[in-house]
C-alpha cells in the first residue's frame, strides 16, 4: 500500500523541500499540499491522507489545533516540521512518529518516514491482545499477573518474556512494546495492560508510558524531568507522576 502524505506548513519552501524528498520515495502515491489548518482540514476529507507532515506555529489553526480538531480516532501518522524544539515533548504526547527540526538533511527525513512505514508494517502484523492472552494461556501456568506475552509476526507466534521489556509507549488504541531495540505493536491500550503486568515490575512515569522498573538507571531534570533508562533512552515524567516516580526510586532495594 502506498502512502498518501499531506504537507501542512505556511512556508512555501519548506513544502517544497519536503514535496521534493517525497518524489524520490516509490512508496509514495499522493502527495498535497497546505498552507495551513484549516485548509488541511478540508484537504483530509477529501483525501484522506495517512501520512501527515505538520508545521507547529500557522496561522488560523496550529499543527496542535489541527490534530484536536481533526477527531479522536486518527488514522494517519504525523511527523511535525518545526524551527522550534520546545515542542518536542507535546509532540511525543499527541503520539507523533518523529519530530523534524528545520533545517533537516535528507538522511534525517528518510529516517523520520521510515519510522512511519516501520509503523504500519507493525499495525498491518498486530495481533489483538485477548488473542494472544487466549494463546498464552494454553501454553503458560496461571499466575496472577501476565508472565509472557505472544507476538505475532508474520504468520508465526512468538512470546515474549515481560522481563524483556524495557518500556510500553501508548499509541492511540494500540501499545508499542520496546524491548532489546525492537518493537512490537499490539492491539490494547495501555490501561488494560497495566493492570496486566506486575506493579512491583512496571512503573508508569506518564500517561503513555509504562517502563519495566528493572531497566531505569536514574531520575533527571533536563527540559522536565526524565527517566534514563539501562539502554541510554531517555522518557519523559509527567508532573502529576513526578513524585510517585522519585519515591519508587528513593525506596527500591539497590
Amino acid at each position: 500500500m502506498k502512502l498518501r502524505a499531506l504537507i501542512v506548513d505556511d512556508e512555501a519552501p519548506a513544502r517544497k523541500k519536503i514535496r521534493h524528498f517525497l518524489e524520490m520515495d516509490p512508496e509514495i502515491g499522493w502527495i498535497g499540499e497546505c498552507a495551513d489548518g484549516q485548509e488541511a482540514l478540508k484537504s483530509m476529507q477529501q483525501h484522506d491522507a495517512n501520512l501527515l507532515f505538520l508545521d507547529v506555529q500557522m496561522p488560523l489553526i496550529d499543527g496542535f489545533t489541527f490534530l484536536k480538531r481533526s477527531g479522536k480516532e486518527r488514522t494517519f501518522h504525523v511527523i511535525f516540521v518545526t524551527a522550534y524544539d520546545e515542542y518536542a515533548l507535546k509532540a511525543f504526547e499527541e503520539s507523533a512518529a518523529d519530530y523534524l527540526l528545520k533545517p533537516f538533511i535528507r538522511k534525517r527525513f528518510e529516517d523520520a518516514v521510515r519510522k512511519v512505514k516501520q509503523q504500519i508494517h507493525l499495525k498491518q502484523q498486530a495481533e489483538p491482545l485477548e488473542q494472544a492472552m487466549a494463546i498464552l494461556n494454553q501454553v503458560q501456568e496461571k499466575s496472577s499477573y501476565l508472565q509472557r506475552i505472544a507476538i505475532k509476526q508474520n504468520q508465526a507466534i512468538t512470546f515474549l518474556s515481560c522481563r524483556d521489556i524495557d518500556w510500553i509507549e501508548s499509541k492511540d488504541n494500540y501499545v508499542l512494546i520496546h524491548a532489546a531495540k525492537k518493537e512490537h505493536l499490539i492491539r490494547e491500550t495501555l490501561n488494560v495492560l497495566e493492570r496486566l503486568l506486575d506493579p512491583a515490575g512496571f512503573l508508569r512515569v506518564h500517561r503513555r508510558i509504562l517502563v519495566n522498573t528493572e531497566c531505569i538507571s536514574e531520575m533527571r531534570q533536563s527540559s522536565g524531568t526524565q527517566v534514563i533508562l539501562k539502554n541510554g533512552s531517555a522518557l519523559p515524567v509527567s508532573r502529576r507522576l513526578k513524585d510517585k516516580v522519585k519515591r519508587f526510586l528513593l525506596n527500591r532495594k539497590p
